[in-house]
């Protein structure tokens, strides 16, 4: 019986990083919410340094109910934004998440987010690798952001 248990202690533990030398998560940072919004976005940057292409899948956070990747796309002068329902990454190259572009973003947000807390953010990969890093809340970009 103890066997079992410990078992199945080692099954509920969270799976980090097989992938995570060839999966770099940099300069995440969630854009701060007034406590009435129900959603927000994330940027930073990925990038792909192993041999093989990479493919994300979803992504997950305890401070949203739904969190996914989305694109911006200019049509008819307006700005429209779409889900990404995968988003594959050549090997050595970097995306960017920012705004105006490719984005993280966090619906029906479960905690008020106050600016210099940070939160956990999960990628999960096509292999069924999940990459975690922090997000650091904050007003804006560390280098003012970027205007359109």
């Amino acid at each position: 019986m103890m066997r079992l248990l410990s078992l199945v202690s080692l099954l509920l533990l969270p799976t980090t990083v097989t992938a995570s030398d060839d999966f770099l998560i940099e300069e995440l940072w969630v854009r701060a919410a007034p406590p009435h919004m129900t959603m927000t976005a994330a940027y930073g940057a990925m990038r792909n340094n192993g041999t093989d292409p990479l493919s994300v899948v979803s992504v997950s956070t305890s401070i949203a109910d739904r969190a996914s990747i989305h694109e911006t796309q200019l049509r008819n002068d307006r700005a429209m934004m779409r889900p990404v329902a995968a988003l594959s990454i050549a090997p050595g190259q970097q995306v960017t998440l920012e705004p105006g572009g490719l984005h993280l973003m966090l619906m029906k947000l479960t905690t008020p987010l106050e600016i210099g807390q940070s939160a956990n953010i999960c990628f999960m990969l096509e292999t069924g690798d999940s990459v975690c890093a922090d997000a650091q809340i904050r007003r804006q970009a560390k280098h003012g952001g970027h205007h359109h």
